[in-house]
């Protein structure tokens, strides 16, 4: 197999079992790249102080949670718009800034793993698209900011050990989404028909629970005067009828409620 270092402009190669390569500034994709563990760590190592992956393509992590994607001295590690890290995978020990523009997916029924030993000095910054569609996530302590697009399947979670903090995008959540801390908003939407398993802050964002309708259920619920609830109602029954945010602790309403008729509709 071509070793990745000897691939920049990588269309196939593959990082075999137990071994790693080192990106020392950028990766440039331009199809597959499969990283391959067997059961070993095999890892592609960020050596630069500040690395990037560009180009199009897919980081294909294949088997187990061995494979890992290793900022070893990098300060920040950028995925590019054009570019997929898919599979069954580690990102681990950022002690770093990590920035996707792109595509993260766990799609292989296992769980993907962001994991900073000791909490390190992590922070993950999400512009692109996560999606836990086929397998989950636990993410270890850092910081977590959203403003891209979060999508979480039925059957599919993902764990944070921090607060999950979202100031612009959509997370939707259709499977669980489970905080350590409290799920904040500060801007974009909060919706779908899942579990949110932590107290959420709506202080200046929007809460749209369902999927045209559907139920959003939730532990504390506390809405600024600055934030939305937004539901739609096109019948009278619950989840069904018309869209319902379950709160299962303390509730503190505030800022706007929005309601939108649907499928024609008329209260009587």
């Amino acid at each position: 197999a071509m070793p990745l270092s000897e691939a920049p402009h990588a269309s196939s190669a593959t990082g075999e079992p137990g071994t790693q390569t080192t990106v020392v500034t950028s990766l440039d994709l331009a199809g597959t790249l499969f990283v391959d563990s067997n059961g070993y760590n095999t890892d592609l190592l960020f050596g630069g102080v500040s690395c990037s992956i560009g180009g199009t393509g897919t980081i294909r992590c294949t088997n187990v949670a061995s494979n890992r994607l290793y900022p070893n001295g990098a300060s920040s590690v950028t995925i590019g718009s054009g570019v997929t890290i898919a599979g069954s995978f580690q990102i681990w020990n950022p002690s770093a800034t990590l920035t996707n523009n792109g595509t993260i997916l766990a799609d292989t029924g296992s769980t993907a793993y962001i994991d900073p030993p000791n909490g390190g000095g992590f922070e993950f910054l999400n512009n692109g698209t996560i999606a836990a569609a086929g397998g989950s996530y636990y993410i270890y302590s850092g910081t977590f900011h959203n403003a891209g697009q979060v999508n979480i399947d039925p059957g599919y979670g993902i764990t944070i050990e921090s607060n999950w903090w979202q100031t612009a995008g959509k997370t939707t959540v259709n499977g669980s989404l489970t905080s350590y801390g409290s799920v904040v908003l500060d801007g974009g939407v909060l919706a779908g028909a899942g579990n949110v398993n932590a107290p959420v802050a709506n202080n200046s964002g929007t809460v749209a629970p369902g999927n045209s309708p559907g139920i959003l259920s939730t532990k504390d619920y506390a809405q600024g005067v600055a934030a939305t609830l937004s539901v739609e109602i096109g019948g009278t029954s619950p989840g069904t009828g018309y869209d319902c945010l379950s709160v299962l602790g303390p509730a503190s309403l505030s800022g706007t409620l929005s309601v939108a008729r649907i499928n024609g509709f008329v209260p009587t």
